[in-house]
């Protein structure tokens, strides 16, 4: 029972590693949202608030800590043989794994750019779960089970479908819908980046109005000075015919002069 839960426990940090992985991975989040400032690490710190979870790492080949929801770590050097082997296999890898004094599972997983994704999660809550189970009875330690699943998935649920929303809006914001505002009433992190996404939206707004009529204006300059060109040109024809009139009467003049100077 103890090794289902855990197995249970590790395929739910596999996907939220997966998850992680597909939202900094994706082109709306590469170009749109992760040039905001802090937003990654606002984004690792929130996907982080599991009740078992002990941190979330994002370390690269040579183990330089990269992003961590213990901020204290960020820059740190690991030494950890297993997290080249995950990069260069390409597989996720489970481990016992110590942190404080305590004995965690931690979860490798590969992740883009030659880095991978570190879940570290304590197994007490498991051990308490089934301690707990132990002393009451199975139609009771069925029900708790069945509580704390549902516990974990609306968890779950909570953190990454406000990060969908963005990811939706983002992809609507690249298809020139700056209409779009997002509905996300969290007080936490999320929330004030929502509010920094849709006041971002608002701007850019702004912006293409602002350019639109700079445009409208610069068409009305041009055509008045096409129309004043085109009149200037007129004028100029009209000059030079007269002009050439002009020369040719004194041409005339001057050859009736020669031919009574010489007669």
């Amino acid at each position: 029972y103890q090794g289902q839960l855990t197995q249970t426990a590790i395929q739910e940090k596999i996907n939220l590693a997966q998850t992680v992985k597909e939202t900094i991975s994706s082109t709306v989040w590469r170009f749109r949202v992760a040039g905001v400032p802090g937003i990654e690490d606002i984004f690792i710190s929130e996907v982080a608030k599991f009740p078992d979870v002990v941190f979330l790492r994002i370390v690269d080949l040579q183990g330089f800590v990269r992003r961590s929801s213990l901020r204290a770590e960020v820059g740190r050097i690991l030494k950890d043989d297993d997290i080249r082997k995950a990069i260069t296999f390409q597989e996720t890898i489970d481990k016992e794994a110590s942190h404080n004094g305590e004995k965690i599972k931690l979860i490798i997983y590969p992740a883009p750019g030659d880095t991978v994704i570190q879940v570290g999660f304590s197994l007490k809550n498991i051990r308490e779960m089934i301690n707990k189970t132990n002393r009451q009875s199975a139609i009771l330690g069925s029900g708790i089970l069945i509580l704390a699943i549902s516990f974990l998935y609306f968890a779950l649920r909570s953190i990454i479908n406000p990060i969908k929303k963005l990811t939706i809006a983002c992809k609507e914001i690249s298809k020139g819908n700056l209409n779009l505002k997002i509905d996300i009433r969290s007080k936490t992190e999320i929330g004030e980046l929502a509010a920094t996404f849709n006041q971002m939206a608002e701007d850019l707004k702004e912006s293409r109005l602002a350019l639109e009529e700079a445009k409208t204006v610069l068409e009305i300059k041009v055509q008045a000075r096409t129309r004043e060109l085109k009149y200037l040109a007129e004028n100029l024809d009209q000059q030079v015919k007269e002009k050439t009139k002009e020369i040719k009467e004194r041409m005339s003049e001057l050859e009736r002069f020669q031919k009574l100077a010489v007669g």
